[in-house]
Formats: structure tokens, sequence, C-alpha cells
């Protein structure tokens, strides 16, 4: 290594232990792509509770709804690079660039992974009406009558619609996309029959599922959900499928590595709350953790995999 090389790597690391040294010097704010109350928000609110203890410093949720997450994500993006401002995302963060070919914020490049905080399973659910006992058998009359099956989603682009259009690939099937405006509704059409399928939630699925009014056929991670021990996972019979939704942390590109060690450090002892993973469980949700760099490979390869998903099956946003 010559000398000059050698004087940078000191000169960044000084730089690095100093920011860390400073740090946090006011309010730290948590953005969060969703209204107040839905999941996401949830999770920024206690983990941000339990964080504000932690450094010192009150943690503010600043909720910025709207664009399928672009106005949150492109906040954080333009933020100072201090700590000061963190993004707490969502599985959105990787589908959204997929369909969305002009982002004013660049997800590979314009953020530093922290941590991956939770992850939680979707469960493929049908109605009464339709006759497939498991998912083999739903597989086989997919393939048996090609298109023919109907499933919802809460919209073009949602991870409820590419999880179905994944497993469709996977399994070599096709059946028909119906999108809608909210879950609600698409559950109240194939409660009636008028829907055949739908990818839900586990904590929003499992009321109707418990009062024998929808039907669970698997649930999309890669092992079983802790609340329905006894629901396969699609993994059982489409080898390697496991789609999560989760949540995790960035801070802006350029934020120094001191910063985002120290913050990974505090979020992951947070994380360990018994009452905060009680709370996460109770929404379907389990702590992940670990460490910025294996966060940051899962948010490179959630983009990948979502971006040739959709490339491959040319869905557009209508």
């Amino acid at each position: 290594m010559n000398a000059l090389r050698l004087i940078a790597l000191c000169c960044i690391a000084a730089l690095s232990a100093a920011a860390q040294a400073q740090y946090p010097s006011r309010p730290v704010r948590i953005v969060v792509g969703f209204p107040a109350g839905g999941p996401i928000d949830v999770q920024a609110r206690i983990i941000g509770q339990k964080l504000s203890e932690r450094l010192g410093q009150p943690v503010i949720v600043d909720n910025r709804p709207g664009a399928d997450g672009i106005i949150a994500t492109q906040a954080v993006a333009r933020a100072d690079p201090d700590g000061h401002t963190l993004l707490l995302a969502s599985i959105g963060f990787a589908t959204v660039p997929a369909l969305h070919a002009n982002l004013p914020y660049d997800p590979g490049k314009d953020f530093a992974p922290i941590i991956y905080a939770a992850s939680g399973p979707m469960v493929l659910v049908g109605g009464p009406s339709m006759p497939a006992k498991d998912l083999a058998g739903l597989l086989e009359l997919a393939r048996s009558k090609p298109g023919a099956i109907n499933y919802g989603s809460v919209g073009i682009g949602s991870s409820n619609h590419l999880g179905v259009e994944l497993l469709a690939r996977r399994a070599g099937v096709k059946m028909h996309h119906v999108p809608y405006k909210g879950a609600s509704p698409a559950t109240t059409d194939l409660i009636a029959g008028r829907l055949d399928l739908m990818l839900n939630p586990v904590n929003n699925a499992l009321p109707e599922i418990r009062n024998g009014r929808l039907r669970p056929f698997a649930v999309s991670t890669r092992h079983r959900a802790p609340t329905m021990p006894d629901v396969p996972a699609i993994a059982e019979t489409v080898p390697d499928y496991d789609v999560a939704l989760w949540s995790g942390f960035f801070a802006p590109a350029g934020t120094p590595a001191g910063v985002v060690g120290l913050l990974n450090r505090e979020i992951g002892q947070v994380l360990k709350a018994p009452d905060l993973q009680q709370t996460l469980r109770a929404q379907g949700f389990e702590v992940v953790g670990g460490s910025s760099q294996a966060f940051g490979a899962f948010a490179r390869d959630e983009l990948q995999r979502w971006a040739a998903l959709v490339a491959a099956e040319g869905i557009k946003l209508e």
C-alpha cells in the first residue's frame, strides 16, 4: 500500500470516528412511506421509542405516504448523510424500481443499508367454493385450465400480485390477475366466490381462516409460520420459493461507516427486546437482525429478482 493511500485511509477512519463520537447531536427521524397505524408505522414507533432511550435523543417517525413509497424514499435519498434521517423500508423498496423506469433515486447506489429488521409471510388463500384441497391440487387445476383461475391483489406490482406471478412462473402455470383498490373488496369477493385466490399477509387472513370463510393453501416464506404451523410452506411443493414481507433500515449513501455500525448495533439490541418481538409477532412478523453487510446483500438480491420477474412477465403499470 503506497503512502498516499495509507494517509487517505487514515483520514477517512479519523473522520468516521469523529462523526460517530458526535452522533447523534439532534433528534433522529425515521421516514415511513405509509400512513400512521399500518404495520411498518407501528414497527417504526416501537423501535424508535426504544432506540431513543439508547441514543439519548428523540426519535421521530415521519409518515410520508403516497406514490408507492417513492415520496418517502426520495426524501431519505436527498437527506444529509449524517445518520439523523433514516428510512424504514418494506418490500416495496425492491419491487417499485422494477415498475418505474425513471425514479428520482437509485435504490442500489443512494442508500447505506443498516439492518434487516423483520420478516413475515403471506398466506395463499381460497374461498370455500375452491375445489382444490391443497397446493398440489390447486396447481394441477391451474395446469388443466390455463388462465381460468382468478387471483386478486391490492394492485399491479403489489407484493401479493408479484408473489403469485412468481409462484405461477416457478410452477409453470397461468392464472388471471384481478387488481383491486384494497384488500377489503378483494377479500369480500374471495369469500363470495367471485374470486378464486389471494396471497394475503398472515395476520390479515387469519381471522377469516379461523372462522372457516377462507381456506389456507400454503405460506409464502421458506419455512412454516409460527402462527400457522399446520399450513405448509409453498416451498414444500415448489422448491426454493420464498417471498417475505420485510422491513429494514437504510441511511443515505455516504453516511459514515462508524455511524452505520453504531446504528446497526443499537437497533440490533432494540430488536432483542421481548415486548418488541411480541408486538411484531402479533403483526405476523419475526425479528431478523444481523449485519449491515448481510442486509445489503439481501436488498440487492431482492432488487434483482423482482426486476427479472417483471421483465420476464412484461408487467406494466396501467
